[in-house]
């Protein structure tokens, strides 16, 4: 089985600092088909001490609420497009 991986998020869900990223990969079976097969990365972003905008995927206390929110939204959004993407292609 052969992925191509994609550069760019299919979807983003954030609440607050911490968000969830779909990316939908195409990949290919041995036998020539086709599927989309879609992972999910959590990221927290905060600001240094410097000002500058940094990411982690350590989460705090309060950061895992808001990632449960944003997996689950991520979830949703898996098999909704799962479910309307044609089969066999």
């Amino acid at each position: 089985m052969k992925a191509v991986s994609a550069s760019a998020p299919e979807t983003r869900i954030q609440f607050g600092g911490v968000s969830a990223s779909v990316f939908a990969n195409q990949s290919k079976r041995s036998d020539g088909t086709s599927f989309k097969s879609r992972k999910v990365v959590v990221q927290v972003s905060y600001r240094d001490e410097a000002g500058n905008f940094q990411a982690t995927h350590n989460l705090g206390l309060n950061d895992i609420p808001r990632a449960i929110l944003a997996l689950w939204k991520a979830y949703e959004h898996c098999l909704v497009a799962q479910r309307d993407e044609p089969t066999g292609t």
